[in-house]
């Protein structure tokens, strides 16, 4: 037959006990005797027979009860046997005591018999032994449920065909089942049958629910089984999903970054041809021949722009500008175009092409040719003037050096009226004649809006924020027309 290890958890503290229940021939006995002898090895230096990780304490003293101690030379049946060794444990000396206790307080009337049991397992405990009794008694049983000093554990059963399979589980009480037990051994049926029936009713139905108790075990354990199962299966799954969630996030900044540079080489191409067709637009001295070349540019711009809106959403957030060597110090603020973040440069290598950066708690080494200016922070020879900023001391509010700086001579070729239009008629007036003064060579445009409630104003302006023809803008100077008023330098 198979042989079945004994794997025992034994707290061990002075004043404890371990009660073993469970059927008959379920290996109760065999649980005290590998105890024992693994102590009594102990004490003659020899090695136990248990694992590398395994623990077994010192004891001063071992004593057992395990057998049957009758003696008929001194007079002495099975119950006062056990009597006597007991005897022997409550005399005993100082030190550390383990007591082994199979059947105790047996041979003799069950129900006194019980009695006894439970008062001698306290007594032990009280002086301090620490105790394993194998019993079929409930009281020891229910030991544990009123005393933190005793613990249950029981010998095993499988659940389908009701047979020990010699397995110690702590924790709970057994069913002790002797009429398992009879028809094992070839009991006849007829007196099991008469047994059963004597059985008093309430013991039946706590039988009854230790062996649904069993059962509802051994599904639990089996659902834990699949359970954990399906958990290893998902762990997996989900780094598996983790590698190709990453993959594809690579190759979508991949996708970025090569959509952005098609863009800003359609953005140069589309500047180029503009600049091309502005050159001979000027060299044309027919006034039709212009308002083609103007027809012209209008197409490509659109047929461009299309392009470009098309691919907007791919490049969309991030920042385009690149970072000027002169960025590069320790504390400046950059974005990381692989991390899609903005970090802090911590320092800078001799070569000039690696920095080390700060982001959050993390800090990494990257290209500098992977670095941007940050969101938000565009050079500043880039950056239009705002309605209404204030200008230096003496100045107009455009940049020094601008031809808003001088004096603004106005004249039909460098002035649009938008008084009395709506805004969107206005806009689209001063569009137009950008375009015209852009051609023209113009380096100046005045745009009359008027004081009126500033929303034309207001919407103009906004507008030149976004437009390509305005370098800069500014409110009119006095004799210009002040506040009525925007200079747009081109």
């Amino acid at each position: 037959r198979e042989v079945v290890p004994v794997s025992l958890a034994f707290s061990g503290a002075s004043g404890s006990a371990l009660v073993v229940s469970g059927p008959n021939a379920g290996g109760k006995s065999v649980t005290l005797s590998t105890v024992g002898l693994c102590a009594v090895f102990l004490r003659h230096g020899l090695l136990p027979p248990v694992k590398p990780d395994s623990q077994v304490p010192w004891y001063d003293h071992i004593f057992t009860l395990m057998g049957d101690p009758e003696n008929v030379d001194r007079a002495m049946s099975t119950f006062t046997g056990q009597l006597a060794r007991l005897r022997e444990a409550f005399e005993r000396g100082p030190g550390r005591t383990l007591v082994l206790l199979d059947e105790v307080a047996t041979g003799t009337e069950p129900h006194r018999g019980e009695a006894l049991a439970v008062a001698i397992l306290r007594e032990l405990v009280e002086s301090g032994a620490e105790c394993i009794v194998a019993t079929h008694y409930q009281a020891l049983k229910r030991l544990p449920e009123e005393d933190g000093r005793f613990t249950n554990a029981r010998v095993g059963v499988d659940p389908k065909t009701g047979m020990p399979n010699y397995r110690l589980e702590a924790g709970a009480a057994g069913e002790s089942n002797p009429f398992e037990a009879a028809r094992a051994v070839g009991f006849p049926e007829r007196v099991l049958a008469v047994a059963r029936s004597l059985v008093d009713e309430r013991q039946r139905k706590l039988d009854e629910a230790i062996r649904e108790t069993e059962r509802l075990k051994a599904e639990l354990l089996r659902e834990k089984a699949e359970t954990l199962a399906a958990k290893t299966r998902l762990t997996e799954e989900r780094r598996w999903y983790e590698k190709e969630l990453a993959r594809l996030r690579g190759e979508a900044d991949r996708l970025v970054y090569e959509a952005r540079k098609d863009v800003l080489e359609k953005m140069k191409r589309l500047e180029a041809e503009l600049d091309r067709i502005a050159k001979e637009a000027r060299a044309e001295a027919a006034r039709k021949t212009v308002s083609d070349r103007r027809r012209l540019v209008r197409d490509r711009k659109a047929e461009v722009q299309g392009a470009m809106d098309r691919e907007a959403e791919l490049v969309e957030g991030v920042p385009a500008d690149p970072l000027p060597q002169s960025a590069l110090v320790p504390g400046a603020r950059v974005f990381v175009f692989p991390l899609r973040t903005e970090g802090t440069v911590v320092e800078v290598a001799p070569d000039g092409k690696r920095v080390t950066i700060q982001v959050g708690a993390l800090k990494m080494a990257a290209k500098v040719s992977d670095l941007r200016m940050p969101r938000g922070n565009a050079p500043q020879a880039e950056a239009k003037k705002a309605p209404g900023a204030s200008a230096p001391a003496g100045g107009t509010g455009a940049a020094v050096g601008d031809p808003g700086d001088r004096p603004f001579v106005r004249s039909e070729r460098n002035t649009v009226d938008c008084r009395g239009m709506r805004v969107d008629e206005a806009i689209a007036a001063v569009d137009k004649k950008l375009d015209e003064a852009f051609l023209n060579g113009e380096p100046t445009v005045l745009i009359i809006h008027g004081m009126g409630t500033s929303a034309l104003r207001k919407a103009i302006r906004a507008y030149l924020e976004t437009s390509r023809y305005a370098r800069s803008f500014r409110p009119g100077q006095v004799g210009e027309g002040g506040e009525g008023v925007t200079v747009v330098t081109l």
